[in-house]
Formats: C-alpha cells, structure tokens, sequence
C-alpha cells in the first residue's frame, strides 16, 4: 500500500502500523472457548518476557492511516474466526 501512495502524500519517513495484541491468556480463552474440552498450558519465558515488557503497550498507527489509508487485514475477531479457528479444525477435524 505505501509504494502506492504518491509521495506529496506522505510527510513522515517512519509510520507504526498495528493490527491486533493478545497475551497469552486472552489467546488461550479465546481458543478454549471454541474448543471447550482444550487445555491449554503456557509458562513464560522470564527473559523474553523482560524484552515483552519493555514494548509501547499500544502502537499508534494514526498517521498510516490518514496519510496513506493503512489498515489490518484482521482484528482479534477476525483473525479468530476467519483464519485460525478454522484451520485448527481442519487440521484437527473439530
């Protein structure tokens, strides 16, 4: 989409772009929530999670979106119910 865009369009060099964030508990509620008999386990990894916690807890991609008409593909529902939900059932036939 940015290539796309004319140049005099543009007034920026660097745009943040976001679509959707999840923790870990959230993703697995979701998935249990779809499939109820789940379980699901996730420890974290202490490290990681360091680096994690040092991120912006929100991005803020306004400016992609007015000056050049950014905008996900998915949102949380989205992504659930379009791309992940059903390839966990075909893969697991559910």
């Amino acid at each position: 989409m940015l290539v796309d865009v004319p140049r005099e369009k543009l007034h920026h060099q660097v745009y943040n772009i976001a679509a959707f964030a999840l923790r870990a508990d959230e993703f697995r509620d979701r998935a249990v929530g779809a499939f109820p008999g789940a379980h699901i386990a996730f420890e974290p990894n202490l490290r990681r999670q360091g680096i994690v916690d040092s991120w912006p807890e929100d991005v803020d991609d306004a400016l992609a979106r007015t000056e050049w008409g950014w905008k996900p593909d998915y949102d949380t529902d989205a992504f659930f119910d379009d791309y992940f939900l059903p390839e966990i059932r075909k893969r697991y036939g559910k």
